[in-house]
């Protein structure tokens, strides 16, 4: 494997990025260990616990979740360390504590109506609109994740029963129940697949692309972002995690959530005013 590293610990963080290698796919956290071995080369008088401090601290108003990755990044590096050296440094949080500035928005019942007649003007093929329509119905009434969504294949999907399968995640699996009036949005989004000539088996997802391959986290998040745009929600590009996001729809005031104790997951309308209002949009 190419060096990537020229620090004092280089040897250590070449080692750790290796062994992750061998056991794991995924290249984090190589590119965060990268700055900070950039950072410790600058000050190469540190200790590894002051280089770290200084690491995390180097951005005095980088955002909470920023600074939490690259915390995390450098405590699994530590823990390497700790198998061949017992006393080493591991570091347990960031201090002074940062806490998160991001507040949820909260959409209302006209701001959803309007989301959905801003749909169905974006520019792009039929199929991509309506596969849109339903995705966003979809996590409006359920509070689904956008990832949990997109995972959905049609054999999780119960429309007799009206529930999806979600999972296995975090090693469970749970059911969340839906109104019968989403199950006939779904059902509308199915026809125009079938009639469009897509062959629609157990295992096809839900939410199919045009190309016929799965929809994607980036893919789907571009155009709920450029949607959002669109109707005034979100500023333009380059300006930051700020304005509505995908996730904020699970705290949208159109739904409740139901208790874990009734012993069922999921959001349903308040009551069927709120869909009649929304299928009137």
């Amino acid at each position: 494997m190419k060096k990537l590293f020229h620090c004092q610990w280089s040897r250590e963080l070449q080692e750790f990025i290796e062994f992750r290698g061998t056991y794991f796919t995924s290249e984090w956290p190589a590119s965060a260990l990268r700055r900070f071995d950039s950072w410790a080369i600058a000050h190469p008088r540190l200790t590894l616990s002051e280089t770290i401090d200084g690491w995390l601290k180097r951005i005095p108003h980088a955002h909470a979740i920023t600074r939490g990755n690259e915390l995390i990044a450098v405590r699994q590096f530590c823990l390497y360390r700790r198998r061949f050296d017992p006393q080493g440094f591991v570091p347990d949080c960031i201090t002074p504590r940062i806490k998160s500035r991001f507040r949820a928005t909260i959409l209302s019942l006209d701001q959803i109506k309007l989301l959905l007649r801003t749909i169905d003007e974006l520019e792009g093929p039929p199929l991509r609109c309506a596969r849109l329509r339903a995705l966003f119905l979809v996590l409006f009434c359920t509070g689904l994740r956008l990832g949990e969504a997109l995972r959905l294949r049609l054999v999780d999907v119960d429309l007799k029963r009206a529930y999806f399968r979600i999972g296995p995640s975090k090693g469970r699996i749970r059911m969340v129940p839906f109104g019968r009036d989403l199950t006939k949005e779904i059902r509308v989004w199915l026809n125009k697949r079938r009639d469009a000539g897509f062959v629609l088996a157990p295992q096809t997802p839900l939410f199919e692309r045009e190309n016929g391959q799965p929809d994607t986290l980036w893919n789907a998040g571009m155009r709920f972002n450029t949607l959002f745009r669109r109707c005034g929600f979100k500023p333009p590009r380059g300006s930051g995690r700020v304005g509505l996001r995908v996730h904020d729809l699970r705290h949208s005031s159109g739904s409740r959530i139901i208790p874990a104790s009734g012993g069922r997951c999921g959001h349903f309308p308040e009551d069927r005013a709120i869909w009649d209002a929304l299928m009137a949009a």
